[in-house]
């Protein structure tokens, strides 16, 4: 009996503080958008939003909220170089198979010639991986 009332607590507090850190950069992420949909020079329109979502990229509108967000969230650093680290902790957040999230880092940590079409790339790529109800 003592046994199976210290497994549930350690079972509900890792499940707390894992959901905890999940909420905690989620967080980070919503206001990473709000931050570049409030520059007019980084913001989407929605029509644009929605369609990215979907795979259908316009480069020239979607590079510039790309990196601000990426930027913000520190999967690009001040140089433009991929914190692979960072990268890995937001694509956490939706993927749960570790072997999935490896390879996902190991592709989608790419440079391009460009900050703006690193950040598409990061993007474009990412999206392969996120479960359908994200994408």
């Amino acid at each position: 009996m003592n046994s199976t009332v210290v497994f549930l607590v350690l079972a509900v507090s890792t499940i707390l503080v894992y959901g905890a850190e999940n909420r905690t950069e989620n967080k980070k992420f919503q206001e990473a958008r709000l931050k570049c949909q409030e520059d007019p020079a980084t913001r989407l329109d929605e029509e644009a939003l929605k369609k990215s979502l979907k795979g259908d990229i316009n480069r020239t509108k979607f590079g510039p909220h790309a990196l601000c967000i990426y930027q913000y969230l520190g999967v690009l650093d001040k140089n433009f170089n991929v914190n692979k680290v960072e990268l890995r902790k937001q694509l956490a957040y939706t993927v749960t198979d570790s072997l999935k999230l490896d390879a996902a880092v190991a592709e989608c940590a790419v440079t391009k010639k460009t900050p703006k079409e690193t950040a598409v790339e990061i993007f474009l790529c990412t999206r392969k991986v996120l479960p359908p109800y994200v994408a």
